[in-house]
């Protein structure tokens, strides 16, 4: 439609991606919902927001996070500090979702319910795979989905396992280690992200956050 051209072209509007017909946007610091097959806006007034899910999303009020439906009813009595969202704007990833309350993060299904009485200082989001968390000494290592401990942590940090390899630092250099903690790539990059299902993963060269190869198993 002319009013979603005019949306997706307006350089003051920033986005994130579109699921079940919604598009997340933000226009002067404010996120709203566009209902592009009624070509409106049906929710607003948030300080950040999520993509829907399975017709549910999280948004952001001052500090809280919650999780609403399509018609802005809370879903979930429980109230959040963080949630972690994916580069492109979902905040679950295989019905798994990584939040905190009361300064704890914990696993969560997407409707908010725990999986685990699992908590960390840090967590990182879920992959698919084993997930990132910072301990209280401020050590990172990987737990599962059900909050059981994979690999202890050890690690100056680290990101959530994507395609059986995660990213993990020592002093300031990347590497990547597979499921079982053995090193496989070595520690080289000033950066490392996550891999894709082909493969393909880009990591830093140097400090320069731009300049990025891509690394194909």
């Amino acid at each position: 439609s002319k009013v979603a051209q005019a949306i997706l072209s307006d350089k003051d509007v920033t986005t994130k991606v579109i699921k079940e017909g919604i598009l997340p946007m933000c226009k002067d610091g404010v996120w709203t919902f566009y209902d592009y097959a009624n070509e409106k806006t049906i929710l607003d007034k948030y300080d950040d927001v999520s993509c829907f899910i399975n017709g549910k999303a999280v948004v952001k009020k001052g500090e809280t996070w919650s999780i609403i439906d399509k018609s802005g009813k809370t879903v979930s009595d429980k109230k959040f500090d963080d949630i972690k969202l994916l580069g492109s704007g979902e905040y679950a990833s295989n019905g798994i979702m990584i939040a905190s309350v009361g300064g704890k993060y914990g696993i969560y299904d997407e409707s908010g319910k725990s999986k685990s009485d699992f908590t960390a200082a840090d967590m990182d989001i879920c992959m698919g795979g084993g997930i990132a968390y910072k301990d209280s000494k401020g050590k990172w290592g990987f737990v599962n989905s059900d909050g059981k401990i994979a690999i202890e942590p050890k690690y100056d940090e680290a990101k959530s396992f994507s395609n059986g390899l995660a990213a993990v630092r020592s002093g300031d250099k990347w590497g990547f280690i597979n499921e079982s903690g053995e090193l496989v790539i070595d520690y080289k990059y000033s950066d490392g992200g996550y891999f894709t299902n082909n493969g393909v993963c880009f990591v830093g060269l140097s400090d320069e956050q731009m300049y990025m190869i891509t690394l194909r198993f």
